[in-house]
């Protein structure tokens, strides 16, 4: 599967399942991004510490609907804030 940044794309094999990334060049405070819908719940994937992937991030879980259903996996020290940006936006 090749994955286009800034779109929703359906995951391959997966029906109700879409993924939209954010492709950023990795630096000290950054990374891709990811985010996977379903018709039940929302997951975010890594959303680094970047002010406007996290702006972006939280947009789209606020305008998605599902966030009542939403888990955030992050990786390293630098995503419990945006973590809990992202959540807070969503509630």
């Amino acid at each position: 599967m090749s994955i286009e940044s800034n779109v929703w794309q359906p995951v391959p094999g997966m029906s109700t399942v879409e993924v939209y990334a954010i492709v950023t060049r990795p630096s000290i405070t950054s990374s891709n991004g990811y985010v996977l819908r379903s018709s039940y719940a929302i997951v975010v994937i890594d959303p680094g510490a970047s002010t406007h992937q996290t702006q972006l991030l939280s947009e789209l879980v606020s305008a998605d609907g599902r966030s009542q259903h939403m888990a955030v996996i992050g990786v390293g020290q630098r995503q419990r804030r945006d973590q809990a940006l992202i959540a807070a936006d969503a509630g």
